[in-house]
């Protein structure tokens, strides 16, 4: 079902692929990565390269829901994005914690990610499957000649 929360194993798997990022090897270290799951080489190396971030250095996290604001961070990591020179501004702009207002701004000027109809970007608000999935496929349309 699409419109479940995404979670961090899908969420990284889905921007390595998307971005052609190199999988890793092993765990990353991660005690809650277990060694020969299909999502094991995506952490390992959507880490190592930097485009994702761990919970803390012995957590990963693999089933947990994921923000938007944690996936605009990964999407512009992964895709090289630099932010406008005039960003967007948002309703709740304050919320956006001060780390992601580059890569949120990157995001939704290059469309893949935007405000609901009350201008809020909410930062913290969950990102679905569904809207994950959306967000990938534009960005595969947009990458295609």
């Amino acid at each position: 079902m699409l419109e479940t929360p995404g979670d961090m194993d899908s969420t990284i798997s889905m921007s390595s692929d998307t971005s052609g990022l190199p999988k890793g090897v092993g765990t990353g270290g991660f005690l809650d990565v277990n060694a020969g799951t299909w999502y094991a080489p995506y952490v390992a190396g959507g880490v190592a390269d930097g485009v994702a971030q761990p919970l803390d250095p012995r957590h990963f996290g693999p089933f947990q829901a994921i923000t938007r604001q944690t996936q605009a961070v990964w999407i512009a990591a992964a895709l090289g994005l630099q932010p406008p020179k005039s960003p967007p501004t948002f309703a709740d702009q304050g919320k956006i914690s001060a780390g992601a207002q580059g890569a949120v701004a990157a995001v939704v000027a290059a469309g893949y990610m935007q405000a609901n109809a009350s201008g809020d970007f909410d930062p913290e608000g969950t990102m679905t499957r569904l809207a994950a999935a959306q967000m990938l496929a534009q960005i595969i349309d947009s990458m295609s000649p």
